[in-house]
């Protein structure tokens, strides 16, 4: 007993110096509220109220604000210490261990049934130092204005004017529903459960900020750690490749290793690195082989499949006929021929769509010549003309013309750069971007949609634009 009782105050010890060192003076640690109705299916509003309520904290930035996974970590660590005692002493215990000066504890309670139902909120903020109650806040309203009560604890904490009354919810119906996707969000460690929860609440509530801010940021992380992913994966297909040419290594492990990068290299989009690699290694002789094995027909597929990916469709087609004609009864030799008819079939389609597009402007430019007619006010027609330019853009990017689409919208986004709220000029900045991609300038198409992501994150989901980002090769 007495070793178990030295490790946990080691740990103890340990957590407390750590945590006190980096916290910040004046800190704020808000402890998960507790649901003082007796209602269980209001339970997702112990984490969903203390989230929210330490982002406002966050947003106003007079205080330094404790991680929730910091309190978790500390509660935890009272929890395996059976600590026992008052809510507020063991708020005070848990945040010294963090190193806050102010813990915020709280308790809601709720009365009425479905759209009826009114919330009350109270929270205590206790002296980490003395453990003693400094003040108080009690407030009442309905689910759907959760927030706006949440503003009035926040200045009574920050002891400032409240607020201006946030903007009104365009759905106020579907905030307490948004409000409770969002708070499983919180309970998961899942990541992909994460995304999934997050884009379900800002697809209830447009206006729901803390959804679509903790969105913008887990996809920000994903980001990150897919590219330390590639970075790492493209470390071990180039162990993998110089194995696969190590003459002093067994043939059937060279042949393994060369099988084992390649696919590497494309379930993480090098699309352009394997495109490189296979190009000189069909120009080797000494590929290693096995009697089982044609490893010249597995590079020679993951070559076509690179170029493919790339939008290199001229040098495709020919890298699938060739693949066909060396290897008619290959193991790959019905994929290839699949993908070719789709791509000959893609390129007739847009041959077709394209052959259509001087008709449609000539329709835009006899409607224009008509209404401009009528005009009869400068700001009309300024408007008019206006939006037959972002027809123009919309027809040449419809009709598969991705070069002059390429022109057309991003001359219009920079010639008519205002126009809230249709977003005009942001969908001819999207039709450009995705008129480089089409074309295999990704780099090009890369820039374009991550500035209109950082822009307004809402929005580039809204047009999968975060999808196809994930899509496009990496380098």
């Amino acid at each position: 007993m007495r070793g178990m009782a030295a490790i946990v105050a080691l740990m103890v010890m340990l957590l407390t110096s750590s945590s006190s060192a980096a916290a910040a003076p004046g800190a704020i640690a808000v402890m998960p509220f507790r649901n003082l109705s007796g209602n269980a299916d209001l339970d997702w509003l112990k984490l969903g109220i203390a989230e929210t309520l330490m982002a406002d904290l966050q947003k106003d930035g007079s205080r330094p604000v404790v991680e929730r996974t910091e309190i978790d970590r500390a509660l935890a660590e009272l929890a395996l210490q059976a600590s026992q005692g008052s809510d507020d002493g063991l708020a005070a215990r848990a945040g010294k261990l963090v190193g806050a000066e102010t813990v915020v504890v709280g308790g809601y309670q709720a009365s009425g049934l479905g759209k009826a139902i009114t919330l009350r909120l109270t929270a205590r903020f206790v002296s980490v130092q003395t453990g003693v109650v400094t003040d108080t806040a009690k407030v009442d309203g309905a689910v759907a204005d959760v927030f706006a009560l949440q503003d009035q604890i926040v200045a009574r904490l920050l002891k400032k004017p409240a607020r201006a009354p946030r903007p009104k919810a365009r759905a106020p119906e579907k905030r307490a529903e948004a409000f409770r996707v969002y708070a499983l969000s919180l309970s998961t460690s899942s990541q992909a459960e994460q995304v999934k929860y997050l884009k379900e609440a800002v697809a209830l509530d447009p206006d729901f900020v803390y959804a679509s801010d903790d969105l913008a940021a887990l996809e920000s992380r994903l980001r990150r750690y897919r590219k330390d992913a590639a970075v790492l994966q493209d470390q071990a297909s180039q162990q993998l490749v110089a194995q696969a040419f190590d003459v002093t290594i067994d043939p059937q492990q060279r042949v393994t290793a060369l099988m084992t990068a390649l696919p590497t290299y494309s379930s993480s989009r090098r699309w352009q690195t394997l495109r490189s690699l296979t190009t000189s290694l069909l120009a080797r002789e000494d590929l290693p082989r096995t009697a089982a094995i044609d490893t010249r027909e597995f590079v020679s597929y993951f070559r076509f499949l690179s170029l493919l990916m790339l939008k290199e469709t001229d040098l495709a087609l020919q890298a699938g006929e060739a693949h066909l004609k060396t290897h008619p009864i290959g193991s790959y030799s019905g994929s290839v021929d699949s993908q070719l008819q789709g791509l000959i079939g893609e390129r007739q389609r847009r041959a077709d769509a394209v052959a259509g597009i001087p008709a449609a402007l000539k329709e835009i430019d006899d409607d224009e010549a008509e209404l401009m007619a009528k005009a009869k006010l400068p700001e009309n027609l300024r408007e008019r003309q206006r939006l037959f330019e972002f027809r123009r853009c919309s027809v040449v990017y419809q009709g598969k013309d991705y070069d002059d689409a390429v022109r057309r919208c991003e001359a219009f986004a920079r010639a008519w750069p205002d126009d809230e709220p249709q977003h005009l000029a942001r969908l001819g900045r999207y039709f450009a971007g995705m008129s480089h991609a089409e074309q295999g300038r990704f780099d090009e198409a890369r820039v374009i949609m991550n500035n209109l992501a950082d822009e307004d994150a809402s929005w580039a989901r809204s047009m999968a634009i975060p999808t196809f980002i994930t899509m496009w090769p990496v380098n």
